[in-house]
């Protein structure tokens, strides 16, 4: 479930709400979302 929250949060990139994310919530996201790129979504078949 947190692919999920990760991809929504991306949407949040340049915004206040993403800056007042946690540098470790912003590297967290950003490797989700690498991940997800290259891998796809394995948890939706």
């Amino acid at each position: 479930m947190k692919i999920y929250i990760d991809l929504a949060r991306k949407g949040l990139q340049d915004t206040i709400a993403w800056e007042n994310l946690s540098p470790s919530e912003k590297k967290r996201v950003k490797k989700t979302i690498r991940s997800h790129k290259s891998n796809g979504n394995k948890e939706c078949k």
